[in-house]
């Protein structure tokens, strides 16, 4: 029989994983503890990949640049979704 998941087990596989995706990939019956204890979140912190913190992020960083750089996964849901860099909807 394998060895009970401790709260340090799930915390060293998350971080050798890297993200979400791959944690659940690599990790699967750490994943389903780790949204079953509620720790999914705080395991990987939220990123820019919702529509409104996108458009809040790119409003407060004031140069479309710079935001394609810093969060090209933000720069392209605006884009699909009708929004310039900049946070502002398209006019078309």
């Amino acid at each position: 029989m394998a060895r009970p998941w401790t709260y340090m087990d799930l915390i060293v596989s998350a971080n050798k994983s890297g993200t979400r995706t791959n944690y659940k990939r690599e990790w699967p019956h750490g994943y389903k503890l780790a949204v079953k204890f509620g720790l999914l979140d705080s395991l990987f912190p939220e990123t820019a990949n919702r529509l409104d913190k996108a458009i809040t992020l790119a409003i407060e960083l004031n140069n479309p640049a710079e935001f394609r750089k810093r969060y090209p996964a933000a720069a392209r849901m605006l884009h699909r979704n009708g929004y310039r860099n900049d946070g502002t909807k398209n006019s078309c």
